[in-house]
């Protein structure tokens, strides 16, 4: 029977778990609105404006396989603080950029390191709750996940009709720092019991398929479906195929085919 303590401590898990991935969430719509601001103060033309936009969602969509691989190795908790610490670093980049590329470089940098949040965020409710109570905890972060899908514009809005552009990433600091702080105090560290290695190989292969497709899908309708587009959706897939066949003969694959 669970304790007070233990429902105290289940309780401030979610919220850490929820507030990390909802933050990554909140900022790949949140600057979307503040684009014509950014563009602006920056000098930014039409494809620095893109870039600041897709090259979060490229960095993030291509690293999360790796993401979730990292903390099953190397510790969940661990994984994931560096990813709440790098996070929050590459938002002060962002709040202090002066100019376009500087932003766009920070904002690789935050879908980098939210590429260990997201997939780290649901393994540790995978192995602080008892799997009766692990269903609803799921519920609970992807509802409000899908939330802060909602709430980034109207944050954004809210915050750009009282200050600069730059407090849309500014905001994430204090975020950051409590659900620091709840992970550091109340999750406790895990990782596969049996010792395993990084599979190098397999990360490589599968960044670099998941960077040439959500590459070719962001750019191509923008591009007009260009020769580059489409090679590296061509490519994107070869890599994943390739990946495929790596995960079916390494020791230490980065995805079990099983699944």
């Amino acid at each position: 029977m669970a304790t007070k303590h233990d429902t105290k401590k289940q309780l401030y898990i979610l919220a850490a778990t929820i507030l990390g991935s909802s933050i990554v969430g909140i900022d790949g719509n949140i600057v979307g609105l503040a684009l014509p601001a950014i563009g602006g103060d920056l000098h930014a033309n039409f494809a620095n404006l893109q870039w600041i936009m897709d090259g979060y969602l490229l960095s993030l969509s291509a690293l999360i396989l790796l993401g979730g691989s990292l903390g099953d190795i190397l510790g969940r908790k661990k994984v994931y603080l560096v990813g709440l610490a790098g996070f929050g670093i590459s938002s002060l980049l962002c709040a202090l950029s002066f100019d376009p590329t500087m932003l766009i470089f920070a904002r690789v940098l935050q879908g980098i390191f939210g590429a260990l949040l997201v997939p780290g965020a649901l393994a540790i409710i995978n192995t602080s709750f008892l799997p009766e109570a692990r269903g609803k905890a799921i519920g609970h972060w992807a509802a409000w996940g899908s939330i802060s899908f909602i709430v980034g514009p109207l944050l954004g809005g809210f915050i750009l009709d009282i200050a600069s552009w730059h407090w849309i990433f500014l905001i994430n600091i204090p975020l950051i720092i409590a659900c620091y702080y709840l992970t550091a105090k109340w999750v406790n560290e895990a990782k596969d019991p049996e010792p395993r290695t990084i599979d190098v190989r397999g990360a490589v292969l599968a960044s670099l398929s998941l960077a040439g497709i959500t590459f070719g899908l962001i750019e191509g309708p923008a591009q007009q479906w260009s020769l580059a587009t489409i090679t590296a959706l061509i490519g994107g897939v070869v890599l994943g195929t390739l990946f495929i066949l790596n995960e079916s003969r390494t020791k230490d694959p980065m995805v079990h085919l099983s699944l």
